[in-house]
């Protein structure tokens, strides 16, 4: 198997993957098989991100207000904005009550395949991926918890995440499972801001 870094079609002539190599920066990898006499294979990418925990997570809107159900937030000015962030009511300092957070940024899908999503939040949230709504758990409530599944290819795919606290507790966290990935949250590694 010949190998390139920089995404160009791997030659007869390329460097063979015969061990696990490492790298600083971003690279898409593509990869062919080569054999004596026949055809080169079919050529995969795969785009290769470097783990920098600093870099990873969601970009964080703070907007203020009081509202009943999940309001437009394009019409309103956020009060900051905070990158990357954890998904959860403390990503940004915010008052205790009256207050909606939008994270938006991708998310990294592993493999292709069927894919869960568990929103559990107090009071209203809902999960948008690839502009599509994928989990709706709206209204006021205590922690509540709606879920929701689609079709993901291999690869980023935008994301956004929106909320709202009214009065009382706060929560909100984000789950997820998939192919050969087990229930839990989705970790801030798969993560990214805009």
């Amino acid at each position: 198997i010949g190998y390139s870094l920089d995404g160009s079609d791997p030659q007869i002539r390329a460097p063979l993957y015969a061990e696990r190599f490492e790298t600083d920066s971003p690279v898409l990898v593509s990869a062919a098989a080569f054999k004596p006499g026949m055809k080169r294979s079919y050529i995969r990418r795969s785009r290769i991100d470097v783990y920098r925990p600093e870099s990873h997570g969601l970009s964080c809107s703070l907007y203020a207000g009081f509202w009943s159900a999940l309001p437009d937030f394009s019409r309103i000015r956020p009060v900051r904005t905070v990158s990357p962030a954890d998904i959860g009511p403390d990503a940004v300092r915010r008052p205790d009550d009256g207050f909606g957070l939008v994270f938006t940024g991708f998310l990294m899908a592993p493999a292709e395949g069927h894919y869960r999503f568990r929103l559990l939040s107090d009071d209203g949230s809902r999960l948008d991926v690839d502009g599509r709504t994928v989990v709706s758990n709206d209204s006021v409530h205590g922690v509540v918890e709606a879920s929701g599944a689609g079709w993901l290819s291999e690869g980023r795919h935008s994301v956004r995440l929106e909320y709202f606290e009214a009065r009382g507790g706060e929560f909100l966290r984000l789950d997820w499972e998939g192919p050969g990935i087990p229930a839990g949250r989705v970790p801030r590694s798969a993560l990214f801001p805009k």
